[in-house]
């Protein structure tokens, strides 16, 4: 089974982030994973699809995200109750067909993987985020004017 979303929205980052956005209410650790995959129907590299966590629905609420971008590269963008600027980092993987977000406390764990080959790991701290947390997939085309689509396939859930 896949999950297809259709947005568009320039995406986390800003104090105004703007993307479609499918989630589940979660608290506690758990391990969200899935297959992502960008169709590329806006052909814009600043499109992306992945896996988030934010505090709320809000626009400037606190979140950890990692995602897929248009050409292949995965980042890690967050941001902590006090500070409303995203932190980016990236991720050594490319072209990835499988992430993995676990949090555990407050660390969260991304793994990512082309189909075939092992996890390659990152951990990053993120102080600020509540235990109530929604959690789930997101895609944005990098504008307010474009759609971008995506397909969430292999989804694993562990609460």
């Amino acid at each position: 089974m896949a999950y297809y979303l259709i947005s568009g929205g320039k995406g986390p980052g800003d104090n105004k982030d703007s993307f479609g956005f499918l989630y589940k209410k979660v608290s506690g650790d758990f391990t969200l994973e899935s297959g992502i995959k960008l169709l590329n129907i806006s052909g814009n590299n600043s499109s992306s699809a992945g896996i988030m966590v934010r505090q709320s629905s809000e626009p400037d609420a606190p979140f950890f995200a990692c995602m897929v971008l248009g050409d292949g590269t995965i980042k890690i963008f967050y941001r902590t109750g006090s500070d409303k600027t995203a932190r980016k980092l990236s991720h050594q993987v490319r072209g990835a067909g499988m992430i993995q977000v676990e949090k555990s406390g407050d660390s969260y764990t991304v793994s990512a993987a082309k189909f075939g080959e092992q996890y390659e790991q990152t951990t990053v701290r993120v102080a600020g985020l509540k235990e109530s947390l929604i959690a789930g997939f997101f895609v944005c085309s990098g504008t307010e004017t474009e759609k971008e689509a995506a397909a969430f396939s292999n989804i694993r859930f562990f609460e």
